[in-house]
Protein backbone atom coordinates (compact mmCIF):
# COMPACT_ATOMS: atom_id res chain seq x y z
CA UNK A 1 0.00 0.00 0.00
CA UNK A 2 0.86 3.96 -0.34
CA UNK A 3 0.88 4.99 3.51
CA UNK A 4 0.22 8.98 3.51
CA UNK A 5 3.74 10.08 5.58
CA UNK A 6 1.80 12.19 7.57
CA UNK A 7 -0.21 9.31 9.13
CA UNK A 8 0.81 6.35 8.32
CA UNK A 9 -2.58 4.52 9.13
CA UNK A 10 -3.96 5.86 6.22
CA UNK A 11 -3.37 4.57 2.52
CA UNK A 12 -4.22 5.82 -0.61
CA UNK A 13 -7.30 3.24 -1.73
CA UNK A 14 -10.59 3.16 -3.13
CA UNK A 15 -12.95 3.43 -0.62
CA UNK A 16 -16.13 1.42 -2.71
CA UNK A 17 -15.34 -0.96 -5.39
CA UNK A 18 -18.19 0.72 -7.75
CA UNK A 19 -16.40 4.25 -7.03
CA UNK A 20 -13.35 5.01 -9.06
CA UNK A 21 -12.57 7.99 -6.94
CA UNK A 22 -9.14 7.78 -5.25
CA UNK A 23 -9.03 8.81 -1.73
CA UNK A 24 -7.19 7.72 1.35
CA UNK A 25 -9.08 4.91 3.09
CA UNK A 26 -7.80 3.38 6.20
CA UNK A 27 -4.78 1.10 5.92
CA UNK A 28 -5.92 -2.26 6.36
CA UNK A 29 -4.05 -5.22 8.55
CA UNK A 30 -4.68 -7.73 6.14
CA UNK A 31 -1.67 -6.82 3.08
CA UNK A 32 -3.59 -8.82 0.84
CA UNK A 33 -6.35 -6.26 -0.09
CA UNK A 34 -6.48 -4.81 -3.66
CA UNK A 35 -8.28 -2.05 -2.95
CA UNK A 36 -5.38 -0.46 -1.54
CA UNK A 37 -2.80 -2.19 -3.66
CA UNK A 38 -1.48 -0.24 -6.65
CA UNK A 39 1.07 -1.25 -9.59
CA UNK A 40 3.98 1.07 -10.84
CA UNK A 41 5.28 0.06 -14.46
CA UNK A 42 7.58 1.43 -16.79
CA UNK A 43 5.87 3.71 -18.94
CA UNK A 44 5.14 6.08 -16.00
CA UNK A 45 1.78 4.70 -15.44
CA UNK A 46 0.02 3.37 -11.84
CA UNK A 47 -2.69 0.33 -12.58
CA UNK A 48 -4.80 -0.67 -10.06
CA UNK A 49 -4.01 -4.28 -8.53
CA UNK A 50 -8.03 -5.34 -8.21
CA UNK A 51 -8.09 -4.58 -12.04
CA UNK A 52 -5.30 -3.92 -14.11
CA UNK A 53 -7.10 -2.53 -16.81
CA UNK A 54 -7.77 1.02 -14.33
CA UNK A 55 -5.10 3.26 -13.81
CA UNK A 56 -4.31 6.18 -11.68
CA UNK A 57 -5.81 9.64 -13.62
CA UNK A 58 -5.56 12.96 -12.89
CA UNK A 59 -9.21 14.94 -13.87
CA UNK A 60 -9.61 18.64 -15.03
CA UNK A 61 -10.16 19.31 -10.98
CA UNK A 62 -7.03 17.34 -9.94
CA UNK A 63 -8.99 14.82 -8.36
CA UNK A 64 -7.28 11.07 -8.72
CA UNK A 65 -9.62 8.57 -10.18
CA UNK A 66 -9.32 5.27 -11.59
CA UNK A 67 -9.81 5.13 -15.31
CA UNK A 68 -9.53 2.75 -18.11
CA UNK A 69 -5.88 2.66 -19.24
CA UNK A 70 -4.66 4.34 -21.82
CA UNK A 71 -0.47 4.61 -22.44
CA UNK A 72 -0.92 7.87 -24.85
CA UNK A 73 -3.02 9.80 -22.08
CA UNK A 74 -0.97 12.55 -20.47
CA UNK A 75 -3.51 12.14 -17.14
CA UNK A 76 -2.38 8.85 -16.53
CA UNK A 77 1.49 9.67 -16.34
CA UNK A 78 3.70 9.90 -13.28
CA UNK A 79 6.59 10.18 -12.15
CA UNK A 80 8.28 7.81 -9.65
CA UNK A 81 11.00 8.28 -7.18
CA UNK A 82 13.63 5.78 -8.88
CA UNK A 83 14.71 2.94 -6.58
CA UNK A 84 18.02 1.73 -6.89
CA UNK A 85 17.54 -2.04 -6.41
CA UNK A 86 17.19 -3.61 -9.21
CA UNK A 87 20.65 -4.42 -10.26
CA UNK A 88 21.76 -4.96 -6.55
CA UNK A 89 20.60 -8.74 -6.17
CA UNK A 90 22.20 -9.67 -10.14
CA UNK A 91 25.14 -7.24 -9.23
CA UNK A 92 25.76 -9.11 -5.40
CA UNK A 93 24.83 -12.73 -7.33
CA UNK A 94 27.15 -11.76 -10.36
CA UNK A 95 30.10 -10.60 -8.00
CA UNK A 96 29.51 -13.52 -5.51
CA UNK A 97 29.67 -16.30 -8.57
CA UNK A 98 33.23 -14.76 -9.70
CA UNK A 99 34.59 -14.70 -6.23
CA UNK A 100 33.69 -18.43 -6.19
CA UNK A 101 35.58 -19.09 -9.49
CA UNK A 102 38.23 -16.89 -7.91
CA UNK A 103 39.03 -19.31 -5.12
CA UNK A 104 38.32 -22.79 -6.63
CA UNK A 105 40.57 -21.57 -10.20
CA UNK A 106 43.40 -19.92 -7.31
CA UNK A 107 42.92 -21.10 -3.48
CA UNK A 108 43.58 -18.08 -2.98
CA UNK A 109 40.23 -17.09 -0.48
CA UNK A 110 41.56 -13.55 0.14
CA UNK A 111 41.73 -13.22 -3.57
CA UNK A 112 37.62 -14.44 -3.34
CA UNK A 113 37.09 -11.74 -0.54
CA UNK A 114 38.26 -8.48 -1.92
CA UNK A 115 35.94 -9.36 -5.15
CA UNK A 116 33.52 -9.46 -2.28
CA UNK A 117 34.07 -6.17 -0.72
CA UNK A 118 34.94 -4.63 -4.09
CA UNK A 119 31.58 -5.85 -5.59
CA UNK A 120 29.39 -4.47 -2.77
CA UNK A 121 31.08 -1.08 -2.61
CA UNK A 122 30.81 -0.73 -5.84
CA UNK A 123 27.36 -1.63 -5.90
CA UNK A 124 27.16 1.47 -3.16
CA UNK A 125 29.30 3.91 -4.96
CA UNK A 126 27.16 3.63 -7.98
CA UNK A 127 23.94 3.71 -6.09
CA UNK A 128 24.71 7.26 -4.19
CA UNK A 129 26.73 8.99 -6.98
CA UNK A 130 25.20 7.82 -10.25
CA UNK A 131 28.64 6.86 -11.80
CA UNK A 132 27.63 3.75 -13.40
CA UNK A 133 25.24 6.23 -15.63
CA UNK A 134 27.93 8.73 -16.63
CA UNK A 135 29.41 5.16 -17.62
CA UNK A 136 26.59 4.15 -19.26
CA UNK A 137 25.97 7.39 -21.50
CA UNK A 138 29.75 7.69 -22.17
CA UNK A 139 29.61 4.52 -23.82
CA UNK A 140 25.83 3.98 -25.57
CA UNK A 141 25.70 7.64 -26.70
CA UNK A 142 22.35 7.51 -24.91
CA UNK A 143 20.08 8.23 -22.12
CA UNK A 144 20.83 6.14 -18.52
CA UNK A 145 18.16 3.69 -17.89
CA UNK A 146 16.10 4.26 -14.68
CA UNK A 147 17.88 1.17 -12.71
CA UNK A 148 21.29 2.28 -12.86
CA UNK A 149 20.44 6.19 -11.99
CA UNK A 150 21.16 7.49 -8.44
CA UNK A 151 18.33 8.39 -5.92
CA UNK A 152 18.42 10.10 -3.06
CA UNK A 153 16.56 8.25 -0.57
CA UNK A 154 19.11 5.39 -1.68
CA UNK A 155 19.27 2.57 1.53
CA UNK A 156 20.42 -0.72 1.77
CA UNK A 157 17.76 -2.70 -0.19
Amino acid sequence: PIRWATNPTKCLGVSARKSSLVTLVDCPSNRTLLDVQFVPSTNRIIRWAASLDQCLARTDNNAIVLKDCDLTDLDLQFLLPNRNVHFALPWYCGCALLASLLYVCTQKRSLAVVCLVAGVSASAVGATTGLPCIAWEAAMHGRCPGWLQETEDWQWP
